[in-house]
């Protein structure tokens, strides 16, 4: 399991200063080039909702906070348990996020897969109560099990 997580955090401090080589990204205007490239880019019903955000200044503190982000879970590593559940939640909002604005589904789910794997806490049982709770709301889950992981690393529902 170390090893996974040494290379996660390897792929995190790599993407971060790789990026930095890049001049679009060294100084800021790198998502708003990306957003609106035709093929790449957003739809164009996100890009008209989005598009005073790119025009503005404020797209530069975006652009960094990436960077920033990706080095900040590469710390979390080596922090403390709060730290590492704080990165841990935001590194799956934030690749939920890649999901739904740049739609590479495949790259979303392996790297919030990825998340767990190198910021989870092992020693607790890995739960999805608030999950269950919010869906609660809209299907039935009455007879759904259980999954965590023993202390020998293996996975178990129940």
């Amino acid at each position: 399991m170390i090893l996974i997580k040494i290379q996660v955090g390897i792929i995190y401090l790599n993407a971060a200063l790789e990026r930095l080589k890049n001049p679009e990204w060294a100084d800021g205007t790198a998502l708003y080039y990306f957003f609106s490239d035709p093929i790449f880019g957003l739809p164009p019903y996100q890009l008209n909702v989005l598009e005073p955000l790119l025009n503005s200044p404020f797209i530069i503190l975006v652009t960094w906070a990436v960077t920033v982000f990706e080095l900040f879970l590469v710390i979390c590593m080596f922090a403390s348990s709060p730290l590492k559940r704080f990165g841990h939640n935001l590194g799956i909002i934030f690749h939920i996020g890649i999901i739904f604005t740049i739609g590479i589904v495949t790259f979303g789910i392996t790297m919030c897969a990825a998340v767990i794997l190198y910021l989870r806490q092992w020693n607790n049982e890995y739960s999805f109560t608030k999950v269950k709770k919010t869906l609660k709301k809209y299907i039935n889950l009455k007879n759904t099990k259980r999954f965590f992981v023993d202390s020998s690393g293996r996975s178990i529902f129940k």
